[in-house]
């Protein structure tokens, strides 16, 4: 299945991070590209970067009309080829950052950006956007680090704090317009939770058509100190790891840490995506039902547990495999014997018992 994909932010949001993760996990048979990847491409990259001094600038036509000729040059060399061959496609920056710098923070405006864009070389629009959404300060301090390790330097490192932070703002405004495409991505967050975040967010996208409409949810494996997983009751279902239904619009690792927050008051960092299954759940209310299942395993967590959905969740507490307590004996031998749903929770569970 064909993909188009493109990574947005600020100047040291983490976008080529982001990339080399997704390349180094293996699980996605992914081209990473840039605007500059063409031989024209690093031609005009030299052109805008070598100008010195606002008024060597090119005006912001000549500078939209310059990037135009740019994508057109990776659309036809690089993106349709890719696409017509069924591949996934990873651009780092591309037409939002047009809109954004060009259009919005050059006064030309975002929508007569995109429509030139259209009727001048019938750009594809993305599949998917993910736009890393992070302080500019702290971004400026990771560009500070790369400037000193790599001695790069392009004309938009160089403007101040007050800069870049209209440029985030703007990019928050393009969700607002395209919001079926474009997923913001809390890039303050560690590599692997952003990782973690935006394939899971890619992964519906594969997806048979048959299952793209089966409803979600997340679980979270939490481990203490002493090898115990926390468990919580809930009034209807009994003993589970925490978690629960994602909600339209939100990313599955963004479901995983507020379901924990609300069932538990814990805090959780740096989840790691262990697993995504199909689940076949018979006799419910409704009758029998398929779910996509997240499934996360944290390393790291803070806060004070207590009940917060009082009257939904009756107990929380850290379990040991070997648990004399009947339903929580119940609940790990399930998960260990039953075909389905949960059989590979066990397996996940052993491998993180010592």
């Amino acid at each position: 299945m064909s993909l188009l994909i493109t990574i947005e932010g600020i100047d040291g949001s983490g976008k080529t991070t982001l990339i080399n993760n997704l390349k180094k996990s293996g699980e996605l048979n992914l081209l990473t590209h840039n605007w500059r990847d063409t031989e024209l491409g690093q031609k005009i990259w030299h052109l805008l970067n070598e100008a010195k001094g606002k008024d060597s600038l090119p005006s912001n036509w000549s500078y939209i009309f310059l990037i135009l000729t740019a994508f057109d040059e990776l659309i036809k060399k690089i993106i349709k080829p890719n696409l017509q061959e069924n591949k996934v496609v990873i651009i780092d920056r591309y037409i939002d950052s047009t809109l954004v710098y060009q259009g919005l923070e050059g006064g030309t405006g975002a929508n007569v950006v995109q429509e030139v864009a259209k009727k001048t070389i019938n750009l594809p629009m993305p599949d998917i956007t993910f736009i890393l959404d992070i302080d500019p300060r702290k971004a400026q301090t990771r560009l500070k680090k790369r400037q000193e390790e790599t001695g790069e330097y392009s004309n938009w490192d160089k403007l101040d704090l007050e800069f870049h932070q209209r440029i985030r703002n703007y990019y928050l405004e393009l969700k607002k317009q395209f919001p079926e495409r474009i997923y913001i991505v809390n890039a303050n967050q560690s590599e692997t939770e952003i990782l973690a975040e935006v394939k899971s967010l890619i992964e519906p996208f594969c997806l048979p058509e048959n299952e793209k409409k089966f409803p979600s949810h997340s679980r979270v494996i939490i481990k203490n100190e002493k090898g115990e997983f926390l468990l919580v009751k809930d009034k209807k279902w009994g003993w589970n790891f925490p978690g629960g239904k994602i909600e339209p619009n939100e990313s599955p690792t963004a479901a995983a840490k507020r379901e924990v927050f609300e069932e538990t008051n814990l805090v959780t960092e740096d989840l790691k995506l262990i697993a995504i299954k199909n689940i076949f759940y018979a006799n419910l209310p409704k009758g029998n039902q398929h779910w996509k299942g997240y499934f996360y395993q944290v390393s790291k967590y803070s806060g004070e547990i207590k009940i917060k959905e009082v009257g939904k969740i009756l107990e929380i507490k850290f379990a040991n495999l070997n648990s004399s307590e009947n339903e929580i004996r119940e609940f790990f031998d399930w998960t260990e014997k039953v075909q389905q749903p949960c059989q590979f929770y066990w397996e996940k569970i052993k491998r993180h018992k010592k």
